[in-house]
């Protein structure tokens, strides 16, 4: 079974939220660089993983 990517907003009004699944992490990765970049640099509100245990920040490179 393949388990979707997520990318949490924890800076969300409702608390940590799932704002974006993907079924590859390369696809989360670009995703939250491209949130990262429209705000004008790194987001540390943005996290990606498969589960709540593995999810991690993503640094603009």
């Amino acid at each position: 079974m393949l388990k979707l990517v997520k990318v949490w907003d924890t800076a969300h009004e409702l608390g940590d939220v799932t704002i974006a699944d993907f079924e590859s992490m390369d696809d989360a990765v670009l995703f939250a660089k491209t949130k990262a970049s429209k705000a004008g640099g790194y987001v540390s509100t943005l996290w990606v993983g498969t589960d709540w245990n593995t999810r991690k920040q993503i640094p603009l490179d």
